[in-house]
């Protein structure tokens, strides 16, 4: 299978950039002063990214080493799981706007509003999708995935830390690298590691796979703080305007689950699940569009103006 998808990514990427759409023609001849700039960006990227690597996998490896196979298992589902606001939120974002910081990284004004808009879909997205996902785990994993993986609901529950604010390191992080500062996105994955090792250790021999998952909790916070004190310095952002209507609609959704499952509960059935989901999601949805309509409002309009969207819906002849 891997040398399978090696070799197929390999021959079509080459075959498309040097036969079917090739960009520019290539030469050999060396620009000196360009190849040693793009050495000097190149190389905190390249560290920065063997360093995410360390991160994503040193809790697996230690989880499998000091607690065995089984609890390996648990963790690293338990983790994938944590992962999927990143997948699904943050990743279709990053390669857009991580063109636009560049483009902007000259403009403060309008970088801080594009971070602002970039990081607003993130948390607002991300507080909506992540509770769900936290609250519905127990009744998912049970009937989904079997009742042998109900040991990682726990472990799973306590990284919702870790599902919030991941994509917002992912996003800032595109910020400080775009704006042709990697080596600041460098310090911060070392500070992290230096967290992180120590932490999984401890947390590992006290409470087994939860004390790994706590670890990644704090290794994520150490990031984010670091991360958003030095984006200040290429983008001026307010955290209360950035949290404080989602923290709303997160109490509500949450007070909402609370009092429905003092009336109905029903643990280990899809109704169950969707009940819950949808206790929390439509108030938190109306307090969002209570409170921010107008932005959502101009946020479309201006969708249909680039895109021309309405003329999709409406029907030929009616005005």
């Amino acid at each position: 299978l891997i040398i399978g998808e090696d070799v197929t990514g390999t021959l079509v990427s080459t075959l498309g950039l040097w036969v079917w759409r090739r960009p520019t023609k290539f030469s050999l001849k060396l620009d000196r002063l360009m190849a040693r700039d793009l050495v000097g960006f190149g190389k905190f990227v390249m560290l920065t990214h063997q360093l995410n690597f360390a991160l994503d996998r040193f809790d697996d490896f230690w989880a499998g080493t000091a607690l065995g196979g089984v609890a390996l298992g648990y963790y690293s589902k338990a983790y994938e799981f944590a992962t999927y606001p990143r997948k699904i939120i943050s990743r279709p974002l990053q390669d857009v706007f991580f063109s636009a910081y560049a483009r902007l990284q000259h403009d403060r004004l309008r970088l801080s509003k594009a971070f602002f808009r970039a990081n607003g879909y993130v948390v607002r997205a991300g507080f909506l999708f992540s509770p769900v996902l936290v609250l519905v785990a127990p009744e998912f994993v049970g009937i989904v995935l079997g009742e042998q993986w109900l040991p990682m609901v726990f472990t799973f529950q306590l990284m919702v830390v870790y599902c919030l604010f991941d994509p917002l390191l992912v996003t800032a992080g595109n910020l400080l690298t775009a704006s042709g500062a990697p080596q600041k996105m460098t310090g911060i994955r070392v500070a992290q590691l230096l967290f992180f090792v120590p932490a999984v250790i401890i947390g590992a021999a006290v409470w087994q796979i939860n004390g790994i998952a706590l670890a990644a909790d704090g290794m994520l916070v150490v990031g984010l703080v670091v991360v958003f004190r030095l984006t200040r310095e290429y983008v001026d952002i307010s955290v209360r305007k950035l949290f404080a209507v989602p923290l709303l609609g997160l109490a509500a959704g949450g007070a909402t689950v609370l009092a429905v499952s003092n009336f109905f509960r029903s643990p280990g059935t899809l109704l169950w699940a969707a009940i819950k989901g949808a206790a929390f999601s439509v108030p938190y949805v109306g307090v969002l569009l209570l409170l921010e309509w107008r932005a959502y409002r101009t946020t479309l309009q201006n969708a249909d103006r680039l895109l021309g969207l309405s003329r999709f819906i409406r029907r030929p002849g009616l005005r």
